[in-house]
């Protein structure tokens, strides 16, 4: 049993022939053995010119496009064929590069398929895919699609470029053609060339989406500026400017602190060195009075204190700028999505115009 067949998916979000050459691929039915019901081998068949278009640089021919180039009813009577002549040919009237073929074959519980990529400009086989699947039908589906792309490998990596997605915030989600291909900060990598649809996406952001072309063999960069929801930014700047305040808290105490503490020094110095002067006088007196005795000794412990206040607050000092200055270089800037009005002054004869524009 053949299903003949040439399908374009509906869920592209960006026309395929849009794409600066794209490589025409012809998606012919698959051959099944009996057991495979046809409505079944249809939704088969339909997902590899699905799978081709999401890979991006493919265009797959519709049935329309056949009608145009050959008189339908007479393909239908060379589908049957095998060979590499044949399917050259058949290609050939299509005007396509390249034809898949294959066949889907049931032996008790075990599925094999098989897909054949057909070179039609060296009319030479240019891939061949065999896979083996145990299960219920629906597990086929996946199988298609991995068939799919490994019969088109080669060609894909001769038509793929670099796509680097440069996101302004960390840790956000980025996704081509619906799935997920890392994570914020993302480095370069290799994507199939043609237009794909890029979604990046955060938690208390507005997600940003866009249609982007991908040339072969260059590399495609896109700056990715997320702006915040409403309630994200006000709990935002909530929490940034809370922070900002704790670094200017411990900056300006920090600085008091060391004031007080180089104060402190200063004061403890010139009791220090009037403590030295009476303590020598002391000694070279002959008479040593007790009561003087007593007095030097509370003066010398006084001192001792002092020092170590001055120690203990200068270092406070220095601990408390130092977490301010922390603090005010790593934590989040409150005016970070602040839109920043830019005026433009434009005048004609007879009129002046003053426009606002912000942006973040």
């Amino acid at each position: 049993m053949l299903v003949a067949a040439v399908w374009l998916p509906s869920i592209c979000p960006v026309r395929a022939e849009e794409t600066a050459n794209p490589v025409k691929v012809a998606v012919m039915g698959l051959k099944a053995t009996a057991g495979i019901p046809p409505e079944f081998l249809e939704s088969l068949v339909a997902l590899i010119p699905e799978e081709l278009e999401r890979l991006g640089p493919f265009k797959a021919i519709t049935t329309a496009d056949i009608n145009q180039m050959l008189a339908y009813e007479n393909l239908k009577d060379q589908l049957g064929c095998t060979d590499v002549a044949c399917l050259a040919e058949i290609g050939g009237a299509l005007g396509v590069a390249y034809l898949i073929s294959g066949n889907l074959t049931l032996v008790g519980d075990t599925y094999l398929l098989q897909l054949q990529l057909m070179d039609i400009v060296q009319a030479r086989s240019a891939g061949r895919v065999a896979r083996e699947y145990k299960g219920g039908p629906m597990g086929l589906l996946e199988e298609v699609r991995a068939a799919t792309r490994l019969v088109v490998r080669e060609v894909l990596a001769a038509n793929s470029g670099n796509l680097w997605v440069r996101v302004s915030e960390e840790g956000a989600n980025v996704e081509l053609d619906g799935r997920i291909v890392g994570v914020s900060p993302l480095p370069p990598f290799s994507a199939g060339a043609g237009f794909h649809a890029l979604e990046v996406q955060m938690e208390g952001f507005v997600v940003f989406r866009k249609d982007i072309l991908i040339e072969p063999k260059r590399e495609t960069v896109i700056d990715v500026e997320l702006l915040p929801s409403g309630e994200y930014l006000r709990a935002y700047e909530k929490k940034a400017g809370f922070t900002r305040k704790l670094a200017w808290g411990g900056i300006v105490a920090g600085g008091v602190a060391v004031a007080v503490g180089v104060t402190l020094y200063f004061v403890g110095s010139a009791s220090g060195n009037n403590l030295s002067d009476d303590i020598e006088i002391y000694n070279q007196s002959q008479v040593h009075d007790p009561a003087v005795n007593t007095d030097l000794h509370n003066r010398k412990q006084t001192l001792t204190d002092l020092n170590l206040a001055t120690v203990l607050t200068t270092a406070v000092g220095l601990g408390l700028s130092g977490v301010g200055t922390y603090l005010f270089f790593a934590g989040d800037p409150p005016n970070r999505y602040q839109v920043e009005p830019t005026i433009v002054l434009s005048g004609s004869k007879g009129a002046v115009g003053i426009g606002i524009q912000g942006g973040f």
